[in-house]
């Protein structure tokens, strides 16, 4: 779901109806990426507060972000894996933008798309020339992302938490 619909008093009725997990698109740190990219950009205070409430209610979160959208640089990116860390969730998804068809984004760059093998649309690999990384740097950073966030002291406090709930 998309954090700017969730708010406390609808999180403890999912919570004593049975929610015990919600996956949530966080995305990207950068404001300015999201919306160069067509997405709305959601209050970073909202989610924070909405991912504390999660916590205190030992509802888990997985979150997602994408790496390699148009006008991402190296530095945003490490500014969004540094965002993940700060958030802290018990899962974190790190995909490299990939245009799927029939959503605007495949509209806009499939004309740049360099290949027609649909078994190579998958988050881990650059199908198409981007403007600032090269594939092997974001796939660099990629990795940096995944064991930089799990293989840390306080993410392996709240996978142990977890375990024990």
């Amino acid at each position: 779901t998309r954090l700017d619909l969730l708010n406390e008093e609808k999180l403890k009725i999912m919570k004593d109806a049975g929610l015990r997990s919600i996956n949530v698109g966080i995305e990207s740190y950068s404001d300015d990426i999201l919306k160069n990219f067509k997405r709305k950009p959601i209050n970073i205070i909202h989610q924070e507060n909405i991912l504390k409430i999660c916590d205190k209610q030992n509802i888990k979160i997985a979150a997602f972000f994408i790496l390699g959208m148009p006008k991402d640089t190296k530095e945003s990116i490490k500014k969004t894996i540094k965002y993940a860390k700060k958030l802290n969730t018990y899962v974190a998804q790190f995909s490299i933008a990939i245009p799927y068809p029939g959503t605007p984004y495949y509209e806009n760059i499939y004309d740049k798309i360099t290949t027609d093998d649909f078994e190579e649309y998958t988050a881990s690999k650059l199908i198409t020339p981007h403007e600032n990384l090269t594939p092997n740097q974001l796939s660099g950073l990629r990795e940096y992302a995944f064991v930089s966030y799990y293989f840390r002291i306080r993410y392996l406090l709240k996978y142990i938490k977890y375990i024990f709930i």
